[in-house]
């Protein structure tokens, strides 16, 4: 039972990363903050910035061909496009393990659930902490998770309007962004499973 809880925990955790990640794309309130942050603003002017996020968010999800961008920007965005899709189908392929373990756990084990929901907090702080110790060295970091996730080494001058957008302290406050969720999330986890443990449990027991 404490092999398959690590399991469906270590999946758990797994998921919440890659929900915290795939979700960054599409969050406006985050944009926001980080075209005022880095520029882009004052680079672009705030309208053509939303453009073209709203055109690279469509495309992302298949909803619109990107029209932006050209030449060895638009490959590399493909590039991105394409991890972003494999990231859903593991995150898809992750969760569903996760609840079908977490299930038959269930149906064998009692307080499954509040183990696994401690575990799962634990581990995503534990992720979440390794992570961040790594981005520490962001440009090592930046360029390794290139290394593993791309084909290609990509440079682009500061004219370009991938950089104009997406440059100087984009990428560093997006990584916060997600370790801050990730720790939000675990925190909640934790919550959760001290509520299952004190207060649900004992009253379902009960009736």
């Amino acid at each position: 039972m404490k092999a398959l809880s690590w399991v469906v925990a270590g999946l758990l955790s797994l998921s919440i990363l890659l929900l915290s990640v795939l979700g960054t794309f599409h969050d406006d309130r985050f944009h926001e903050y980080a075209y005022r942050r880095n520029g882009a603003y004052e680079a672009l002017g705030k309208g053509f910035a939303w453009e073209v996020t709203e055109n690279w968010q469509a495309y992302l999800l298949d909803e619109e061909s990107l029209y932006v961008f050209a030449g060895e920007q638009a490959a590399h965005l493909a590039e991105v496009k394409l991890v972003y899709l494999k990231a859903r189908v593991v995150l898809n392929a992750a969760l569903f393990l996760a609840v079908a373990l977490l299930a038959a756990a269930l149906l064998s084990v009692k307080g499954c659930f509040y183990d696994v929901l401690l575990k799962t907090a634990f581990k995503t702080v534990l992720l979440t902490a390794f992570l961040a110790l790594l981005s520490l060295s962001w440009e090592w970091f930046f360029s390794l998770s290139h290394a593993l996730l791309f084909s290609g080494v990509w440079r682009f001058s500061s004219a370009t309007l991938v950089l104009r957008l997406w440059g100087d302290n984009f990428f560093p406050l997006a990584a916060g962004y997600v370790f801050l969720k990730n720790v939000v999330m675990a925190g909640l986890l934790f919550l959760l499973a001290r509520a299952w443990r004190w207060f649900i449990s004992p009253r379902l027991a009960s009736r």
